[in-house]
């Protein structure tokens, strides 16, 4: 795995354990773990955006948002390919045992629906995806909430559509990594005593 991908795929999830009888007068703190959690897969999920071996798939929020086919939409593929390449989690008030870490070591797979298939077949050319592009760009024009998000980048849209083509482009192309694991184990534990100034 590159280092590129493997740094991207490091994930911190911290938790944290309050004991009544160490955080009174005393000042002892309740102590704070960094659960750092390595994760091995052909591609990376964070924020809507896609890493894979030294590149990046970043589309714009209008196209992202406003790609609909019946009942397909682009949001909601993305939101499945980040739930497994990963979805963080955030454990707080708990210091985790050996289960509960057992528990959160993430193992999951992705396997591309028929819908996905179609969209990433059908649209395999620049010609093709762009008139998709210019009516997700006309619709955020007609939505109210979006038009204000967006209004400046509406106001010369052109070199996001020609981006979001080609971002769609480098998708279709690595569609055949789309399938596969994410395996993530706990790779690193930290912890330390926080201290509390009581009055």
């Amino acid at each position: 795995m590159k280092k590129l991908l493997a740094a991207l795929s490091i994930l911190s999830i911290v938790a944290c354990s309050d004991n009544s009888s160490t955080t009174s007068a005393s000042n002892d703190g309740a102590t704070s773990c960094n659960y750092t959690f390595e994760c091995d897969s052909k591609i990376h999920v964070k924020n809507n955006k896609i890493y894979f071996e030294n590149d990046s798939i970043v589309l714009s929020g209008i196209f992202l948002n406003h790609f609909l086919e019946e009942t397909w939409s682009m949001k909601d593929f993305m939101n499945r390919l980040e739930n497994v390449y990963w979805a963080s989690t955030t454990l707080k008030d708990t210091l985790l045992t050996e289960t509960q870490v057992a528990e959160n070591e993430h193992h999951s797979s992705f396997i591309l629906m028929p819908p996905d298939e179609d969209k990433l077949i059908k649209y395999n050319s620049t010609d093709a995806i762009l008139p998709i592009i210019e009516q997700t760009y006309q619709s955020c024009q007609n939505d109210p909430g979006c038009y204000i998000q967006y209004q400046a980048r509406l106001q010369n849209p052109d070199n996001d559509k020609i981006r979001d083509a080609e971002n769609w482009l480098k998708l279709v192309s690595i569609k055949n990594d789309l399938t596969g694991e994410s395996i993530c184990k706990l790779a690193n534990t930290e912890c330390k005593k926080e201290r509390y100034v009581t009055e």
